[in-house]
Order: C-alpha cells, then sequence, then structure tokens
C-alpha cells in the first residue's frame, strides 16, 4: 500500500505562516471505510478531529459521519449504527491527561483489533500517533503523521507537523537559506546558508539552537557538495 500518488505542498507568504500539506491518493473504491468516533475524555472531541483529518489526507481512509458519536476505550459501540454509517472499522479511546486509550475494532465481526496506550507530551503529536497506529494496522505501512517536516521561507529555516501545523522557526538570517536536510535520529538540521557571500552548510542543533559550520569550501558549488557529503555519511 502506497502513501499516495501525488503529494502537494502550498506554502503561503510567511505572514500566514502555515503549509498546507496534501496527499492524494486512489478512488473512494479502494479506500478504507472507518468511523472516528469521538475520544471520551479532555480534548477527546479535538484529538478525533485531528485523526480524522490525517487519515483523510493520507488518501488510503474514507472517513464516515455518525454525529457526535463519543465512545471512551471500555464502551461497546454501536454496531449497526457504525455499519449503518458505511464504517467497516471504529476507532476510538479515552484520553488520559497525556495518554490515550485507544482502540480499533472491526464492525463486522464485533471484535478487537488493536488496543494500545499511547503518550505523549503534545495534543496534537498524541493524536497523530493515533493516527499512525490505525494507518499501520489497517495497511501494514508504518505512518508518518507524528513525524516533521523542514523547509525554507527564503531567510528562516521552518520545522512544522507533518501536516504543516505547529510550526517553528528554527533560524534566520540576512541572506538565503536552503536546502534544509534532517539528521537520521531527528535531533539536527543541515543546510545551505548564503550569508557570507558564498553557500556554506551549517548544521542546526534543534535542542539548543545552536549551529556548527559543516562545509565552507571555496568556490560556489563546493559547499552543495558538503551539504550531500553530510546527508550521506553518518553524522557525528
Amino acid at each position: 500500500m502506497t502513501w499516495a500518488l501525488f503529494v502537494a505542498v502550498v506554502f503561503y507568504s510567511i505572514a500566514h505562516a502555515q503549509v498546507n500539506v496534501e496527499l492524494r491518493g486512489s478512488g473512494s473504491a479502494n479506500k478504507f471505510p472507518i468511523v472516528v468516533a469521538n475520544f471520551e475524555g479532555p480534548n477527546g472531541a479535538e484529538i478525533a478531529n485531528i485523526i480524522r483529518a490525517d487519515l483523510t489526507r493520507s488518501g488510503q481512509f474514507e472517513v464516515k459521519s455518525t454525529g457526535d458519536l463519543t465512545l471512551g476505550a471500555n464502551s461497546t459501540p454501536d454496531w449497526a449504527a457504525i455499519s449503518q454509517a458505511g464504517g467497516t472499522t471504529v476507532a476510538y479511546g479515552t484520553v488520559n491527561g497525556n495518554s490515550v486509550d485507544y482502540r480499533l475494532a472491526d464492525a463486522a465481526q464485533q471484535s478487537q483489533l488493536d488496543a494500545k496506550n499511547i503518550s505523549e507530551a503534545q495534543m496534537r503529536r498524541l493524536a497523530h500517533r493515533v493516527a499512525d497506529a490505525i494507518y499501520e494496522k489497517t495497511t501494514g505501512v508504518r505512518g508518518i503523521f507524528a513525524t516533521r517536516i523542514a523547509y525554507t521561507t527564503g531567510r528562516q529555516l521552518v520545522v512544522a507537523d507533518a501536516d504543516g501545523e505547529g510550526r517553528k522557526v528554527v533560524a534566520s538570517s540576512s541572506s538565503s537559506l536552503i536546502s534544509p536536510a534532517w539528521s537520521p535520529d531527528g535531533t539536527r538540521l543541515a543546510y545551505v546558508s548564503f550569508e557570507g557571500g558564498k553557500p556554506i552548510v551549517y548544521v542546526q542543533n534543534l535542542s539548543t539552537g545552536g549551529r556548527t559550520v559543516a562545509a565552507n569550501f571555496k568556490g560556489n558549488n563546493s559547499a552543495l557538495r558538503g551539504l550531500r557529503t553530510v546527508v550521506s555519511l553518518p553524522w557525528r
């Protein structure tokens, strides 16, 4: 199962400070029909909305509506209502502070497919991780909803959630920044800056905010070759 046939990334102006990421998949006949109930507990409806948006954006799911249905982890789903809505599976759960007891069930068999307790300090990331669990259990492919993207907007280096939300500027410059590339552990970003009058490769530490020079060679093309070297060789 592939993630998508087409990826569209729409960059708004810096003033809007937003990126919309849309993944388009195949037609509805090939999608997994699912009901995502509002989760029980604080922010349960908001978490469910984020999960619905993630699954819809993947292009692999057709999210069915059952109105304001709320189901906790220990609830017994109304199987008839879920089937009538067109869902073959139903996702539901209970929010307990920074964790979710999540369930995924088969509506036809009236049986549980998956049950996990997922913890995360940030609410949106918590919802993305639940969506990842649903995606992987349904498709057999690891989800990417809880991952991050990096991009440049002229003179800023920006990190955001995979859906474009949670935008954070991690580096700014008086000159153009281009070509961000992640370290394997996701803690650093390499990028090219022209602030020295030529392309220089820097590595930005996302935890400390500090940066170091990774490549500063003579000529205009050497730094770009240096970026490829930084990315392809093991990070130190």
